[in-house]
This record gives structure tokens, C-alpha cells and sequence, in this order.
């Protein structure tokens, strides 16, 4: 598979969380970045902004619930706010940069 292509299934991947993510209930806005994995080479972090009481395991099975259970996020952190660049959308670079090993 080429590094494009493998790109292009990541950022369709990082669609698909977003959408089911977002489409919670509890949940305010969100997004999702690539993260490494030892185990697939990378996963999904998503980023939630919540209203009420909500925990990360409600969220992955919420999404086990429209996803295949492989793609399912790995880890979900819940956040006050998004970081936005001067147009206002979704910094995901502050977002990479945030993100811990």
C-alpha cells in the first residue's frame, strides 16, 4: 500500500470517528487525530467536548455500537475546549502537540 493511500484511509477513518462521536448525546463537539500504535501503526485519539456526565467507555461503545470494533477509538480525552486556528476551525497540529504518549 503507498504512504498516500494509506493517508487517505487514516483521514476517511478520522471522518468516520468524528460523525459518530459527535452524534452522542452528551457530546458538545469532538476530533480525532492519528496517534502511533505498536500494535496497528496508528490509532485514533479523540477529543471530546461533553455536556454531562459521560465516560470514555459510554463513548466506545456508543461507537462500537455504528464502527467495527477494530475501529473503535483507543483512547478518548475529554477537554473544555478545542483549540481553534485564526479561521476557527479545529487546530489538530495544538491537538498533536497536546497529545502524551
Amino acid at each position: 500500500m503507498t504512504k498516500n493511500k494509506r493517508k487517505m484511509e487514516i483521514e476517511d477513518l478520522r471522518a468516520m470517528y468524528d460523525l459518530s462521536i459527535y452524534n452522542h448525546p452528551a457530546v458538545i463537539e469532538s476530533a480525532v487525530i492519528g496517534v502511533p500504535s505498536e500494535r496497528m501503526g496508528e490509532e485514533v485519539k479523540a477529543f471530546v467536548v461533553k455536556r454531562g456526565e459521560v465516560d470514555a467507555e459510554t463513548l466506545k461503545a456508543y461507537c462500537r455500537e455504528k464502527l467495527a470494533n477494530y475501529k473503535t477509538p483507543g483512547e478518548i480525552e475529554f477537554v473544555d475546549l478545542l483549540p481553534r486556528n485564526g479561521v476557527g476551525k479545529i487546530d489538530k497540529k495544538e491537538l498533536r502537540k497536546h497529545h502524551v504518549n
